[in-house]
């Protein structure tokens, strides 16, 4: 074989972990990053647009993600874990048949809908929406499959420092736009036209084998056996789960409430995502890892599962205690007075979002098992009982009605997704118990801590209240639910960090460490 082909050695277990962690790290640690960028974006699009812009522009976001997991049906995801386990396995052939085909694909289906749906629901001059079409669909049609070559070579680290790179030329942009316009439509074009420059950058750092894969696509006939009886479940899990855990309230808030309530939640939603971007981001390389690690060692998945359980557990805790009480002090002073009833908005719909956090994690073992019918299964309940209670609540309750239904659909997901692999993993309840009596007991201590907070009458004392309180609470929540983690947990976390930040890390670690 060439010198390139990423079929030459077949990665070891030991590899697959240290790619694993280390791109969970640099994911986060991108997240970590954007997260005030996005964060200063908002504020400026929020104040610029106004509740009703942009609650608008959260409407075409949520209608986008909606019409993009429908037309892909799970192709990604497909790619993803037959690609991952082929390139484990050294069998570069069919990663290249799996990448040029699934492009194909893309480039047949998913590109056309996208620009019909864009056509139809956007209001901007005819020369724009062109352009956008061009640029937002076609493009990134044409080169998403670049994306997918790192996810499979199992190299999310590199892929997560293109992305932060790529977060500041597009929410900067944003910005811009916004400013400009002072349109929701036109801001939101400008945001999916950037989406093409992240695989434009990557295309010289993939395997010289994958990319020339990718950029040859092939009709989507000749994919292997197994590959679409996987993809649509799985796709149309995704388009469901998606559903539950995004801010899909705010289709039903468009038709069943008005424009201010909308942007309130909206708003609500958008911050929570943005302070839980760091604990997401884990589920993007444990995609590939534990489908790797389960074809080169499937007895060590059981330790994966519980290790990568109380490392998240104790992120979103974290997350929960020491953040979103702060941010919900300020939100007054950050976006106006207008959007004031979105403080307490987002204290309770952070419960969701941290419930919905841990189902990224638990869904990699459940499809790294091509168990996508159990995936569907689960979100499906979950969004059944998402609408039947959001159409009921929301008429007499406004907004509160929608969080509700949005954080009991949550927490029914991960119930049925966690019990499916507790199952298959032959573990009962009584391993995971700790982290669930933690993550519980952090989303009440959130509240309360915002509680007390905000009764403090200087602003900058009641953030410095509820940050103090905060991690106080989250110490003594993983402690005394025996949910702190173990200390090979903490190796594996400081051994991939920047030399800088290795020590400071480790100090914090240390002190929920068993």
């Amino acid at each position: 074989m060439p010198a390139d082909d990423p079929g030459t050695d077949r990665p070891t277990r030991a590899q697959i972990q240290r790619n694993a962690v280390r791109g969970a790290t640099w994911t986060m640690a991108a997240t970590a990053i954007t997260i005030p960028l996005a964060f200063v974006a908002n504020v400026v699009l929020a104040r610029v647009l106004g509740v009703e812009g942009y609650g608008r522009l959260a409407f075409l976001t949520a209608a986008l993600e909606i019409v993009v997991a429908v037309t892909d049906i799970g192709t990604t995801a497909a790619v993803i874990q037959f690609g991952s386990r082929a390139h484990a396995l050294g069998q570069t052939g069919e990663v290249q048949r799996i990448l040029a085909r699934a492009q194909g694909f893309r480039l047949l289906i998913v590109a056309p809908v996208l620009s019909l749906f864009i056509v139809l629901l956007v209001d901007l001059a005819t020369p724009v929406l062109i352009a956008g079409v061009l640029l937002g669909v076609w493009l990134p049609a044409a080169l998403a499959g670049i994306n997918d070559c790192l996810t499979v070579e199992n190299r999310t680290a590199t892929a997560a420092k293109i992305q932060l790179a790529i977060a500041v030329v597009i929410q900067t942009a944003v910005v811009v736009a916004a400013l400009l316009s002072q349109q929701a439509d036109s801001t939101w074009l400008v945001r999916l036209a950037l989406t093409a420059v992240s695989p434009l950058v990557a295309i010289p750092l993939v395997t010289k084998a994958y990319r020339s894969a990718v950029l040859r696509p092939r009709s989507p006939r000749g994919l292997p056996s197994g590959f679409w009886k996987f993809a649509i479940p799985s796709g149309t899990a995704g388009l469901i789960g998606g559903l539950v855990v995004s801010r899909s309230e705010v289709l039903l808030l468009e038709w069943l409430d008005t424009p201010n309530a909308v942007g309130l939640f909206a708003l609500a939603f958008g911050i929570a995502a943005h302070v839980f971007g760091p604990a997401n981001a884990l589920t993007n390389p444990l995609l590939p890892a534990v489908s790797s690690l389960r074809a080169v060692d499937a007895d060590a998945i059981q330790r994966a599962f519980l290790r990568v359980t109380r490392v998240s557990v104790a992120m979103v805790s974290a997350i929960l205690l020491l953040g979103v009480p702060a941010l919900a002090v300020l939100v007054d002073t950050i976006y106006g007075a207008e959007y004031r009833t979105a403080a307490a908005l987002l204290v309770v719909l952070a419960a969701g979002i941290a419930v919905s956090t841990l189902s990224g994690p638990v869904t990699a073992f459940n499809l790294s098992r091509l168990a996508s019918m159990r995936v569907l299964f689960a979100s499906l309940i979950a969004l059944i009982a998402n609408a039947v209670l959001a159409v009921a609540l929301i008429p007499m309750w406004s907004i509160w009605g929608a969080a509700i239904a949005s954080v009991l659909a949550a927490v029914t997901r991960v119930g049925i997704l966690v019990r499916d692999e507790l199952i298959a993993l032959e573990l009962g309840w009584a391993g995971i118990r700790s982290a669930i009596t933690a993550l519980a007991t952090s989303a009440i201590g959130a509240g309360l801590v915002w509680w007390t907070s905000r009764y403090i009458p200087w602003t900058p004392a009641a953030v410095a209240t509820a940050v103090g309180l905060g991690a106080v609470l989250w110490w003594a929540t993983l402690r005394c639910a025996g949910a702190t983690i173990e200390p090979g947990d903490r190796q594996q976390i400081v051994g991939v960090l920047p030399r800088p930040l290795r020590a400071g890390t480790s100090r914090v670690l240390s002190l929920v460490t068993r």
